[in-house]
């Protein structure tokens, strides 16, 4: 939760709002935590073409996920491994499924705000449109078609999809839990292990709190308006207070 919370603040801090100057010292600071490549010099590699940057930063998330899958296949050839009774190899692979699960519910602010790096343009006078993040990209251009293909193949497969999977698993843990089937509730261990069992769907709405923060879109100014109003009022603390859904040491 700690680095969902710093990511959501380095993506807050892309947007193009007057910060204070302390603010915008801070924000850019916790740009760190979106995995922002620019800021990594990776720009000596691929050079300075923003589309190669974006198609790198995209396939962060997929690769990610078939490095996990490929560590699994690898241990599976240790001899060590292979010696162990069938219950034992059922239990690693149940961890694996909710290791990559975890990577992805990590990931999942930054994946949502750079699937929709490519969708966000704003006009000029002349009557054309430049992506926001890349003003020298022309929308409707190849190269920004380019940029929306993958960013649409991002948000479809890997936003939505691992929002509806999530959402899945809520539903379906109760039936999976009355009827013996453990592995998949171990599997969800990712979205279901920090809350009380009267909870236990909790996880979902915090993904869609993440994705709140979609970066600079029309609405994502509305959002850290309406922030600022819920937590002067306190309503937020208030509402956390009340559901309190987090497991502690005495319960």
């Amino acid at each position: 939760m700690m680095i969902n919370l710093l990511q959501n603040l380095g993506i807050i801090g892309t947007m193009s709002v007057p910060w204070p100057v302390n603010l915008a010292g801070f924000f850019s600071f916790m740009e760190v935590f979106t995995f922002d490549i620019d800021g990594l010099a990776f720009a000596c590699i691929s050079g300075a073409q923003p589309v190669w940057r974006y198609i790198f930063t995209v396939c962060f998330f997929p690769v990610g996920i078939l490095w996990l899958a490929f560590c699994s296949a690898v241990s599976r050839c240790i001899p060590r491994l292979q010696s162990w009774d069938p219950a034992t190899r059922q239990r690693i692979q149940v961890k694996v499924r909710s290791t990559i699960g975890q990577f992805l519910q990590v990931v999942f602010s930054t994946m949502s705000s750079t699937a929709l790096v490519p969708l966000v343009c704003y006009s000029h006078p002349s009557g054309q449109r430049s992506n926001f993040k890349n003003p020298n990209i022309i929308c409707g251009s190849e190269p920004h078609t380019v940029m929306v293909i993958f960013g649409s193949l991002l948000l479809v497969f890997g936003v939505c999809g691992f929002l509806a999977l999530c959402a899945w698993l809520a539903y379906m843990c109760p039936t999976f839990s009355s009827t013996g089937r453990y592995g998949m509730v171990q599997s969800s261990r990712f979205l279901l292990g920090r809350f009380r069992l009267d909870v236990w769907w909790y996880g979902v709405p915090l993904l869609l709190r993440g994705s709140l923060a979609f970066g600079e879109t029309p609405w994502s100014r509305r959002c850290v308006w309406l922030a600022e109003v819920f937590s002067d009022r306190g309503s937020i603390a208030v509402c956390s207070l009340h559901l309190v859904p987090a497991r502690t040491d005495s319960r």
